[in-house]
């Protein structure tokens, strides 16, 4: 953990980092990882959830230093520019920074041991579908990739897995949507941060 925040950092070692483990409601481990300044502000968070506890981790953490990232990109726009600069993705930025560490979220456990059956890679796929299914709970694939740079990328959504408000609604978002879920019934529960 210590060496992966020591690479996404660089020398800047401001920060205050903690984590929570939790249980996703199909059944899978869901670590938030979650940063302040010493001071106790500037608020930024990582969430993921996996199969293995650790992979959950090392992604939560690496969505932590982007986050973290992009909030320090928020105040240097503020300081260069004025606050008036700021877009509305900039304002959500900042606005979600203002949460305090005293907050009840945070008075849980940190991360701990979730023992899961082992699941075999090729048997992953219907275990995860099957798993959401028990739960009720819709997941949707979207194409990520970007044929100029020749990386296939893909995300899978699960909507009321979402933590944050709908706010965004990209063209390829929106097309994502019609594609697969037959037209706009689950947009309003999608929250893209």
């Amino acid at each position: 953990i210590s060496s992966l925040l020591e690479t996404c950092r660089g020398p800047y070692q401001g920060r205050q980092s903690s984590f929570l483990s939790m249980l996703s409601a199909c059944g899978l481990p869901s670590v938030l990882a979650y940063s302040f300044d010493k001071s106790g502000e500037h608020f930024a968070c990582g969430m993921a959830t996996h199969w293995d506890t650790r992979k959950a981790l090392a992604s939560a953490l690496l969505e932590l230093c982007q986050m973290e990232l992009g909030l320090a990109l928020v105040h240097l726009k503020i300081e260069q520019q004025g606050i008036d600069s700021l877009n509305e993705g900039d304002k959500r930025q900042l606005q979600r920074s203002t949460i305090k560490p005293g907050c009840n979220a945070f008075l849980a456990d940190p991360v701990t041991s979730i023992n899961l059956p082992e699941i075999k890679p090729d048997r992953l796929a219907g275990e995860l579908t099957d798993q959401l299914s028990k739960a009720n709970l819709s997941a949707y694939y979207v194409d990520m990739s970007k044929p100029s740079l020749a990386v296939p990328a893909t995300k899978v959504i699960i909507p009321d897995l979402q933590s944050a408000t709908p706010t965004i609604l990209t063209n390829r978002l929106e097309a994502a949507i019609k594609k697969y879920s037959g037209g706009w019934g689950m947009l309003n529960k999608i929250g893209i941060y």
